[in-house]
């Protein structure tokens, strides 16, 4: 018999001695990669938690929120932006991290919409609960975040707004934010 041969027997009998070990060691490595892929899907919902889109509600359920909110009276942080706005995207990395960050300290809503999404009847009612979020009557700007504290079912008070792209006010925003009440 050639060497070649001889190695391959050792090799045979080495797979066959350990095969147990080396299948149950490959069981469990799987296990491990899938229990770790559920928990990652799990957490962020299998959404790419650092752009709005990621953290971004829909506008029905964003609405439903909104209205909870303002019926406890519960404070709460609105993000609004536009998927077609250039300051939104220039804002997006650093103000989705502040956000994430922001999220861990408190215990109020974050609600984040695309404006672009809402349909008339629902910017009309965010408008009219939240007069103070407009520019030139019914403009919504955007990146807009907003610290709102509703005073009654239908008014509220923003107690700190950003209405542009500067960094400094967004994140001066979302800081404050952290310090905003929920009602249980």
């Amino acid at each position: 018999m050639s060497r070649i041969n001889l190695e391959y027997l050792k090799l045979k009998n080495l797979y066959e001695k350990y095969k147990r070990f080396l299948w149950t060691g490959t069981t469990v490595w799987i296990g491990i990669f899938f229990i770790a892929f559920g928990i990652f899907f799990m957490t962020t919902g299998g959404r790419d938690t650092t752009t709005f889109a990621g953290n971004e509600m829909k506008p029905a359920e964003g609405m439903k929120l909104i209205r909870s909110d303002f019926t406890s009276q519960s404070e709460f942080t609105l993000i609004l932006y536009r998927t077609n706005c250039p300051a939104c995207h220039k804002a997006e990395k650093n103000l989705i991290a502040n956000l994430n960050k922001s999220k861990t300290k408190a215990k109020h809503d974050y609600i984040v919409l695309d404006v672009e999404k809402l349909n008339s009847d629902q910017k009309n009612e965010l408008i009219r609960l939240m007069p103070d979020i407009t520019v030139r009557k019914n403009h919504i700007p955007t990146p807009l975040v907003a610290n709102v504290k509703p005073t009654s079912y239908n008014k509220s008070v923003l107690l700190d707004v950003s209405k542009t792209d500067n960094e400094q006010n967004y994140v001066r925003v979302l800081k404050n934010s952290t310090k905003l009440e929920a009602k249980l």
